[in-house]
């Protein structure tokens, strides 16, 4: 996002080990021209360690790069494998026969295989990235590799690269005879004071940087004095702060910017936003936004205490990178906008594909601002279904796949309408769920809520599209609200009837591919509801459900279910099994306290992640959850307890809410 405000062809501090970056430092130019020397001069077994970070890894694609064609190399990175699946690797690796079952086959074909090439002048190398998790039987057997040889010449050469343990590990007593062996050792020390300068210098240069003091001086220091020379830590801090720089709009990094990228990356939250803690019964959460009117609050369950009233903090700001990416999509519209409109006449020459332009007024005035008045519903405004042509009908001027687009734009806004405010509080919330993917491993996040017509579902749909902004991310989305699936009518799916999940867990032939829709333009998978099951708990309770989820797990980053509200029916009981964390979805200023400990309690207090108080002020529809729901729940006043906060009742008569406090 930032490559254009500094002027760069490419990203400087890219994690990949490109050997184009790599930074000759006397230590690295040293070793790799040991290394070289070594492969030509067939010295069987070489060594190079260093600090993690200090990149090894680099240098061996720079290794590689300046081997001949003569050479063939086989690079093992998974060095957990025993020595049978390394032994096989590299014979795959290598291009040798396959389907030899024992090992004794395995090594006689690796023994023709280096003895043909050595007869043909060429050389063949076995390089082990991560070598100091080899325990010492599997290096022992290493070892004897190296014993295909002929009476002049090693038939091959075996690179061992790690971290600085692995000379502890080969100075074992069983490892005597490796380390005997080993005739060339290199070391790569982490890089000095100067050496760090040049190091940003040269990587700002490549990505085509024309000012070479983009980083001050004292930001140069201050990143030696935290990285301590590690390049990988560099290229992080480096990286962190030309967003945050561009975020800020600074054509210089200085070092109040690196302090703050350092800070991020030490705390795992923006410095810009400090959080207040607050307290519901017996969970503490940590409120991090809210809305002007209405409240959409996203809070963090981090431990246990006494029970005290819910208070919503000011406004938070926003972090850096939100501010970046915000910066970045106004760049992109300032861009499309300034783009010179095409000449009268090649468009004049294109017959028009329809005879009558349409009026955009209608669709602008349907998604009317959310905000329009204070007592309206905040998020998301009620919008008039549109009137879908049927498929058997010939197109005018215009596709399935636009219409669709459109239907989808009115529930989808943190993809359809990035720039929006909605579209910043779901980025927020996105935050939030990759930070306990990244620090917890949390994967699989169920949303859910108290009662019926709380905005799970919108919830749902606005995270799983939020996250789906990160390109690489791979999301699904499920519709595991077997009883009222709306996830599909919301995203336009309605019109492709097909299998979905509760046709997936009662037909095990059904796969995963076979009933989820991809939508490659917005980066998200869709796994629908399907037909509608009698009984939606006994589906839910199969362990097909389980067996759907780990081969999903397998397959996606982030899977997020749209599931039955807590309170209202027993289907979360079973599911809560599969995922997890919850997110319970709360409409303000409605949902009675009461229900919201219920439904933490039957969500497994350990497994609520999260809250999220929405300002939907919308009245319970005819064809919701009170079609089945149990009234079990009396307010008091001779109605059941959904007719509280939503009827006409007086105001001092209302119900005490969880918003309320």
């Amino acid at each position: 996002m930032y490559l254009n405000f500094y002027a760069l062809t490419e990203k400087p501090f890219n994690p990949t080990p490109d050997p184009k970056f790599l930074y000759m430092s006397p230590a690295h130019r040293e070793a790799l021209a040991q290394l070289s020397y070594g492969v030509q001069e067939r010295r069987g077994f070489m060594l190079l360690t260093g600090k993690v970070g200090t990149g090894k890894t680099t240098l061996l694609h720079a290794l590689r790069k300046r081997l001949t064609s003569q050479t063939a190399i086989s690079f093992v990175f998974n060095t957990t494998l025993p020595f049978d699946g390394i032994l096989e690797y590299i014979l795959e690796d290598l291009g040798i026969a396959k389907g030899l079952e024992s090992r004794a086959q395995r090594l006689i074909a690796l023994q023709h295989f280096l003895v043909d090439r050595e007869r043909a002048g060429e050389n063949t190398v076995l390089i082990f990235d991560e070598a100091q998790n080899l325990d010492a039987a599997t290096l022992e057997q290493i070892r004897l590799l190296s014993n295909f040889e002929t009476p002049t010449d090693k038939l091959l050469q075996i690179l061992l690269v790690g971290q600085p343990e692995l000379r502890a590990k080969l100075s074992l007593p069983e490892l005597q005879q490796l380390k005997q062996r080993i005739g060339l050792r290199c070391q790569i020390p982490p890089l000095a004071p100067e050496e760090v300068r040049q190091y940003i210098r040269r990587r700002l240069r490549i990505a085509g940087s024309h000012d070479l003091g983009l980083f001050s001086d004292a930001a140069v220091d201050r990143l030696t004095e935290y990285s301590g020379g590690i390049p990988r830590v560099i290229n992080m801090v480096c990286d962190h702060s030309l967003v945050f720089g561009y975020a800020d709009q600074k054509r210089r990094i200085d070092r109040p910017i690196v302090n703050q990228a350092i800070e991020y990356l030490e705390e795992g939250a923006s410095p810009s936003s400090q959080p207040k803690a607050v307290k519901l019964n017996g969970s503490r959460v940590r409120l991090l936004s809210r809305w002007s009117f209405g409240t959409l609050a996203v809070a963090l369950a981090d431990e246990r205490a006494g029970p005290c009233p819910v208070s919503a903090p000011p406004p938070a700001p926003m972090s850096k990178f939100f501010e970046a990416l915000e910066q970045a999509q106004q760049e992109k519209a300032a861009r499309r906008r300034t783009v010179p409109a095409a000449p009268a006449e090649p468009v004049a020459e294109r017959a028009p594909v329809v005879t009558k332009p349409p009026a955009p007024a209608e669709p602008v005035a349907e998604r009317a601002p959310v905000f329009s008045k204070p007592d309206a519903p905040t998020f998301p405004q009620p919008v008039p279904r549109r009137v879908r042509r049927s498929s058997l009908e010939p197109s005018r001027g215009g596709s399935n796949e636009t219409e669709e687009h459109l239907q989808m734009e009115e529930h989808l806004v943190s993809l359809l309408a990035p720039t929006s405010f909605e579209a910043e509080q779901y980025r927020t919330l996105r935050h939030l769920i990759e930070q306990l993917h990244k620090a917890a491993e949390l994967q699989v996040f169920a949303v859910s809520s108290p009662t019926a017509s709380d905005g799970k579902t919108t919830t749902a749909i606005n995270l799983a599209g939020a996250l789906a902004q990160s390109h690489d991310a791979r999301v699904l989305l499920i519709d595991a609200d077997l009883r009222v699936p709306t996830v599909g009518t919301n995203l336009g799916l309605d019109e492709r009837p097909g299998p979905g999940l509760a046709d997936t867990i009662l037909n095990s032939s059904l796969t995963l591919d076979a009933v989820v829709q991809v939508r490659p333009q917005l980066n998200l998978s869709i796994l629908p509801a399907g037909r509608l099951p009698s009984a939606p708990y006994e589906v839910l309770k199969s362990p097909r459900v389980g067996e759907l989820l780990a081969e999903a797990r397998k397959r996606y980053d982030y899977i997020v279910l749209d599931t039955p509200p807590l309170v209202s029916v027993p289907d979360c009981r079973v599911i809560g099994r599969w995922v997890d964390g919850f997110l319970i979805v709360v409409a303000a200023h409605k949902t009675p306290r009461k229900l919201l400990e219920e439904a933490i309690r039957v969500a497994e207090p350990a497994k609520v992640v999260g809250l999220v108080f929405n300002g939907d002020d919308r009245h319970l529809s005819r064809d919701s959850y009170a079609s089945y729901a149990a009234r079990q729940f009396s307010d008091g006043h001779g109605g059941g307890w959904w007719r509280g906060p939503f009827g006409t009742r007086d105001r001092r008569h209302r119900k005490h809410t969880a918003s309320d406090d």
